[in-house]
């Protein structure tokens, strides 16, 4: 999953000390994808975006292309900058 997310236009694993610079209101989306299988894989993904709505079609897009081109069973993200969990 990593190395499809690594490929998406905009898209950039962040280091442990990057993460830690982030501040609220940022282009950080959580991306978790559930597998037929049932297993799960859960990361934070820098989605590039000048607006909250750019963020989430970034977010959205990667999503889609999981589901549509990788066979997983559920893609879902939650993006910072409107606050995690929201």
């Amino acid at each position: 999953m990593l190395k499809s997310i690594l490929l998406l236009k905009g898209v950039s694993l962040l280091s442990k000390k990057q993460q830690g610079n982030i501040i609220a209101g940022s282009n950080i989306c959580r991306i978790t994808i559930i597998y037929p299988d049932g297993g799960r894989d859960s990361v934070n993904v820098y989605i590039s975006g000048s607006s909250g709505q750019e963020i989430s079609q970034g977010a959205n897009n990667f999503c889609l292309s999981e589901i549509y081109n990788e066979g997983v069973s559920r893609c879902f993200y939650d993006c910072e900058y409107d606050g995690f969990g929201q």
